[in-house]
């Protein structure tokens, strides 16, 4: 008799001689994927039995894991907020720390964006990926209007998947290809928020195999500094947005203090930096000339 307990054992040191970190957890993943199942619930069904088709399927699976392929894209869904996403190498796997983002997004957006713009404002999430970001926004503000955007067509056709999981959505949401904001209207949003490219030439050659060999460079690779797309992002959102409309994006440690000086005093109020909640900083807001800012 196979039980579960013996192949999570089995399968667990796999993963260890691999050098892949987590090992137990990796498995104990694959196994609730398998069973439909709570990781927790895992634990409590040790003694089980399996049949051959099961233990196939968690060896393959554990076989990409060695390989250093994502645990998220093996899943083919990862949990965000309140929500699961589907996944895969056509975009960024979400990070817990953009929930941060998305939490400072929300308090803005209550405080500066519905008192003037109102409940129906307009916004923008720009390299969208899966869509975490404006559906989130979309989810919270159920009278927004938003728009996902990214350059890559396969990041989109992910980001379409995950939209029309949630009932509505579509209707207030859509999705265009481009390059940043350069497709929108001048002064025709309330609103950005960005997870845009950040990493340097220094850094993608230091990153995890998990990120460097599986996830898009495309939505990694942020120019020799890292701030070549945030530029652009500041740039242009000082165009297509409305006067009191916020933009809000993400960046890479140690980046805060030349972002911020990126900002023209001619368009923007003072630019906040601020910290998440390992504290390190990690993202970064202001708010186009206009109105007064109230801090998140």
């Amino acid at each position: 008799m196979t039980t579960l307990g013996s192949v999570i054992d089995e399968l667990k040191r796999r993963i260890v001689d691999s050098n892949v970190d987590d090992a137990l957890f990796n498995v104990t993943c694959m196994a609730a994927d398998l069973l439909g199942c709570r990781n927790s619930e895992v634990f409590l069904m040790r003694d089980k039995e399996v049949d051959s088709s099961f233990v196939e399927k968690m060896e393959k699976m554990v076989e990409r894991r060695c390989k250093n392929e994502p645990l998220q894209y093996i899943l083919g869904e990862w949990s965000f907020l309140d929500f699961d996403v589907i996944v895969g190498p056509e975009a960024l796997i979400p990070r817990p720390e953009t929930e941060d983002v998305f939490e400072d997004a929300a308090n803005l957006i209550k405080s500066n964006i519905i008192p003037v713009f109102g409940a129906d404002f307009s916004f923008a999430d720009v390299g969208t990926g899966t869509g975490v970001l404006g559906i989130s926004v979309a989810r919270k503000f159920t009278e927004s209007r938003g728009t996902l955007v990214d350059i890559s067509e396969k990041a989109l056709f992910l980001a379409n998947k995950n939209l029309k999981r949630f009932s509505g959505l579509a209707d207030r949401v859509s999705l265009r290809q481009g390059d940043l904001l350069s497709g929108f209207d001048f002064e025709s949003l309330n609103f950005v928020i960005s997870n845009p490219p950040y990493i340097d030439a220094h850094d993608m050659g230091c990153l995890m195999p998990e990120v460097r060999c599986y996830e898009p460079h495309l939505a990694l690779y942020g120019g020799e500094d890292g701030l070549d797309l945030i530029r652009k992002l500041i740039v242009q959102s000082a165009k297509v947005l409305k006067a009191g409309g916020i933009l809000i994006f993400e960046h890479g440690h140690g980046q805060q203090e030349k972002i911020l000086e990126l900002f023209s005093s001619v368009d923007w109020l003072i630019p906040q930096g601020k910290n998440d909640l390992s504290g390190r900083e990690r993202y970064v807001y202001a708010q186009k000339k206009g109105f007064l800012l109230q801090d998140a």
